[in-house]
This record gives C-alpha cells, sequence and structure tokens, in this order.
C-alpha cells in the first residue's frame, strides 16, 4: 500500500513538473547597464499584466485554447520586448 502511494505521488510530481515546464518565459538577459536593467524589468512588467488578462479567460475547451494562444503570445512579445533592450 505504501509503495502505490508512493508511486502515485512521484507521478503526480513528474505530471506537475512536465505541465509547468511547457509554459516558462523567456529569461531576461543579463544586462549591463542601468538603462537596459530598467528596460528589461519594464519588459517583465508588460508580460507580467498580459499574462494576468490571459489568465482571466475562463470556460469551455476552446477558451483553454485560446488562453494557451494568449500566453504564448505574452512570452513571444516579451522576448522581443528583450531585444529592444540591447
Amino acid at each position: 500500500m505504501l509503495y502505490r502511494l508512493w508511486g502515485v505521488g512521484m507521478l503526480l510530481i513528474l505530471m506537475l513538473t512536465w505541465g509547468c515546464a511547457q509554459n516558462r518565459i523567456p529569461e531576461m538577459p543579463n544586462f549591463t547597464t542601468k538603462e537596459q536593467k530598467t528596460c528589461g524589468q519594464k519588459c517583465l512588467s508588460i508580460h507580467t499584466r498580459c499574462s494576468a488578462a490571459c489568465g482571466e479567460m475562463f470556460g469551455d475547451e476552446k477558451t483553454e485554447k485560446q488562453r494557451e494562444k494568449c500566453q504564448n503570445n505574452c512570452d513571444s512579445v516579451l522576448e522581443d520586448c528583450y531585444d529592444t533592450c540591447k
């Protein structure tokens, strides 16, 4: 019984880890100047608001796909924004 419980627990951990790995935001580059760092922080702030707006979508399966597409767009824009800070 304990072995099964441990196995189920490990399976849940692996599933959660895999799920979280699927939606990783781009990391902030190592900016060197103060202006670049400030720009990067603004990009991250915009991304946070974008992600929050995507998270407010609710409803059926179709909405889930829209939410995922919305989040992917936020991530793409964040990467582009970081490029403008260089």
